[in-house]
This record gives structure tokens, C-alpha cells and sequence, in this order.
């Protein structure tokens, strides 16, 4: 593997976990509503 390939994969992860949490917390908010 080139570092390109894991740079991409290592920021996709990052920016896919940091989205799941956001919606998260986004669905706890719409409950609580």
C-alpha cells in the first residue's frame, strides 16, 4: 500500500465517525422532541 491510499482510508474513517456521531446525536435531539 502507498501512503496516498492510506491517508485516503485513514480520513474517510475519521470523517465517516465523526459523521455517525453528529447523526446521533441529531436522532437523540428528534427523540427528546
Amino acid at each position: 500500500m502507498n501512503q496516498s491510499s492510506i491517508d485516503r482510508g485513514f480520513f474517510r474513517s475519521l470523517f465517516f465517525r465523526s459523521y455517525r456521531d453528529e447523526e446521533k446525536k441529531m436522532g437523540t435531539l428528534v427523540k427528546e422532541d
